[in-house]
């Protein structure tokens, strides 16, 4: 996934969500799931100089991994509410998995 394409799957989430597509939900959240060790395989060390992006991405590799993480906990808590048909919850998750994302290009977009 790029970032972008990522914004624009949590919107088509929502979009479900009113139909109670929790099947496509789930399935999409799984695959989001999996961001998070790819994530970090975009600006491997060293790379500073060919790619764009905060340098806190190479200076702070660990907090890099952390929001990573953060990203990818939220997704699978899509999954699981998904899974259980509990479209509060689930809007609840796709609305922090959101929030996740914000809170990574505060810290380490290109500025």
């Amino acid at each position: 996934y790029k970032f972008k394409e990522i914004q624009l799957i949590l919107k088509l989430m929502v979009k479900l969500a009113k139909v109670n597509d929790f099947e496509e939900i789930a399935d999409m959240s799984s695959d989001l799931h999996q961001w998070d060790s790819v994530m970090t395989d975009y600006f491997p060390a060293g790379s500073d100089e060919t790619i764009q992006g905060d340098p806190a991405i190479w200076s702070a590799p660990i907090g890099f991994k952390a929001a990573a993480t953060r990203f990818s906990k939220a997704t699978l808590t899509i999954t699981v509410a998904a899974v259980a048909g509990d479209k509060a919850s689930m809007m609840k998750a796709i609305k922090t998995t959101a929030a996740s994302c914000k809170a990574y290009h505060i810290v380490y977009r290109l500025k």
